[in-house]
């Protein structure tokens, strides 16, 4: 009989977030019984799972024993999965697909070791489906300083200037440089960053500084902010998948992501789909570039992205 399910991982925030499609899955199934449900991360600073099933106080307070290269385990009765996107073979990274087929791999061997009868996950609707709502925050604060700064500016451009540890490489970009020499060639576009550049520009703002968020972390607030705005430029980590959501067609051609994965590192993912330089999330067109350890071409490439 399970009294517990640990959900597990041991990397950062985003991977909690695209963990949700599996924790939801998993957490509808028992969600007549009597089984407490936990997160464990400890590099993360939320399970970011609260509104499906996560209580705050359950998050980070179950030590995980070790399970041999098990991606799950039963033990004394509690249910211990390793939730990982990382551990997948797909050879795609952001690919819904590939991710929800992982992750119906995992239930379909839970079924099958425990007789249990999860249901798998459908594919038509792969999204995260993150309830902004539930996060308690003034939609129409932000559709109103978006909107009034249309007015003034002919773009408004939300860019996520936090650079990603996962991959080594992107922790080179200069990114608050390629930001300052965009505000000055676009001195009509406004630039809201996720966090403070300390830029003395009028046309480049810190998501923070606006709205002063007394909170640890704002990345929810500042995804749906930036669905609002005529470009994104993201980092393969982070916000960029709190933006997957049901309201996904929002962001349609206007996203770039910026990702780097070296051939030649073990574990990672690659991505799929790059011939046509979209990241394959169903109908949507996610715009890609690969970093190439030179920030000349990195600006220039943003530069025709933004320009169009």
């Amino acid at each position: 009989m399970i009294k517990q399910i640990i959900f597990f991982h041991n990397h950062v925030n985003g991977d909690c977030v695209m963990s949700r499609i599996l924790v939801r899955q998993i957490i509808q199934a028992f969600n007549k019984e009597n089984i407490e449900f936990y997160y464990t991360a400890q590099r993360a600073i939320s399970s970011y799972c609260n509104d499906i099933g996560i209580k705050k106080e359950n998050f980070n307070v179950i030590s995980i024993p070790y399970l041999n290269g098990k991606i799950f385990d039963l033990i004394d009765n509690n249910l211990y999965i390793d939730v990982w996107i990382g551990h997948y073979d797909i050879k795609c990274c952001f690919c819904m697909k590939g991710i929800i087929n992982y992750y119906n791999n995992i239930i379909t061997d839970i079924n099958n070791k425990y007789n249990l009868n999860i249901d798998i996950i459908p594919n038509q609707n792969p999204f995260i489906n993150f309830d902004y709502s539930y996060y308690n925050f003034d939609l129409m604060s932000f559709d109103n300083y978006i909107k009034n700064n249309k007015i003034v500016y002919q773009k408004v451009i939300s860019i996520y200037n936090i650079l990603p540890q996962t991959f080594i490489t992107l922790c080179k970009i200069k990114i608050n440089i390629i930001i300052k020499e965009l505000a000055l060639r676009y001195k009509n576009y406004l630039f809201i960053t996720f966090s403070n550049t300390n830029l003395n520009l009028p046309n480049v703002v810190s998501f923070n500084n606006i709205y002063n968020l007394n909170l640890k972390d704002y990345g929810i607030q500042f995804a749906y902010m930036s669905t609002l705005c005529d470009n994104i430029i993201g980092m393969l980590s982070g916000v960029c998948q709190f933006l997957l959501n049901d309201n996904c067609k929002r962001i349609d051609n206007k996203m770039l992501i910026i990702y780097d994965i070296p051939e030649n590192t073990p574990g990672n993912p690659r991505l799929c789909n790059m011939k046509n330089n979209y990241l394959c999330v169903k109908n949507i067109k996610i715009n890609c570039y690969k970093y190439l350890n030179n920030d000349i071409l990195l600006l220039d490439y943003i530069t025709l992205f933004i320009s169009k």
